[in-house]
């Protein structure tokens, strides 16, 4: 951009400027050079405004501002950065508005040469699509440019859940703080980890009615709490739990139920791993397979989908019918035999 004097034009002075958008170079004429130069001035300033606009509609800066707008919890924070990092590497430069369905098939097909699973690619892209809707709702972009971009996720991967005998397994041999991670687990379907089932303190139980409380994790903002009824089982245990903390340590109203040793926890992976083989179980199961097994097990003992979704803290049921069912082979007999008779 520039300014220079043509003597043979009746309006000699001339402003010339690259438009950013068509990256054509354009250019206007004066007769005065101080009107010239304050075109100038003006000009400059709304190239540099655009220019910086620009700039913050990269992906890289639609991801940052995706991530500060949104309550997280400090695991699934962690979790969600892990895997922002190579959607920075490889896509973070592209402005968002010329991202395009050859920039999405370019980075998976980088993605899968690193030895990355589709499934992991695709939670990544999911990542991608949530900031570029929230690019849209804020008014930064007017639509998001890959929303229908299909994600190919692999063949999903089904955990079978924990069966009953399996269960009784590691209760025989599991340790306080893993047993209490197994009934609640199995009898609520909280999620498991510090953002549910370790979060929950004794104050948060009503014992003499049954239920307990329990605040939704920091995602689900429509589900601040739930109340949830406490299975017969489930309650002798915690009565004889409660009796156990109070003689410990006293006063145990702000004391989370699952508890090591009076504090709080974060991580269960090397007890649960321990309890796993000291039960002589050799699968893979992971704690959240309790929730797995919870939705099954009601859904198989003929307990209404809406309220199972509930307990589990889902807004509807498809979450519950996509990611939870086993189907088991009783089930799926039951099914089959249920079916009339076409001929005697």
């Amino acid at each position: 951009m520039g300014i220079v004097r043509r003597e043979s034009r009746p309006s000699p002075w001339m402003v010339y400027w690259r438009d950013p958008k068509s990256g054509k170079q354009k250019s206007k004429y004066f007769v005065l050079e101080s009107s010239a130069r304050k075109f100038n001035r003006s000009k400059l300033k709304e190239l540099k405004a655009l220019h910086e606009e620009n700039k913050s509609l990269k992906i890289k800066f639609l991801i940052d501002e995706y991530l500060a707008s949104r309550r997280w919890s400090e695991q699934s924070l962690k979790q969600t950065m892990y895997h922002t990092k190579t959607l920075y590497l490889f896509l973070g430069e592209i402005p968002a508005k010329k991202l395009n369905k050859g920039d999405i098939f370019q980075y998976s097909q980088k993605e899968v040469e690193r030895g990355v699973k589709k499934s992991t690619i695709s939670r990544r892209l999911t990542i991608l699509k949530a900031a570029l809707n929230f690019a849209v709702d804020i008014g930064k972009l007017e639509l998001n440019p890959i929303e229908k971009v299909h994600q190919d996720r692999g063949i999903q991967k089904t955990f079978v859940p924990p069966s009953a005998m399996e269960l009784t397994r590691m209760l025989e041999v599991a340790p306080r703080h893993i047993r209490r991670t197994i009934m609640l687990g199995y009898y609520t379907g909280v999620r498991i980890g510090p953002s549910e089932c370790f979060a929950i303190p004794w104050a948060s139980c009503d014992l003499d009615r049954g239920s307990l409380r329990v605040l939704g994790a920091a995602k689900n903002r429509d589900m601040p709490y739930r109340d949830i009824p406490i299975a017969p089982t489930l309650l002798r245990e915690m009565l004889c739990w409660k009796d156990w903390d109070q003689e410990k340590y006293g006063d145990i109203d702000q004391l989370q139920i699952v508890n090591y040793h009076g504090r709080a926890l974060k991580t269960i992976a090397r007890s649960w791993r321990t309890t796993l083989a000291r039960a002589g179980i050799k699968r893979s199961l992971r704690p959240y397979d309790l929730r797995h097994a919870f939705a099954t097990d009601c859904l198989d003992a003929g307990a209404d989908i809406k309220a199972v979704s509930q307990v589990m803290g889902h807004a509807g049921i498809g979450t519950v019918l996509r990611s939870y069912q086993y189907v088991r082979d009783e089930q799926k007999r039951k099914s089959v035999n249920s079916l009339p008779a076409l001929v005697s």
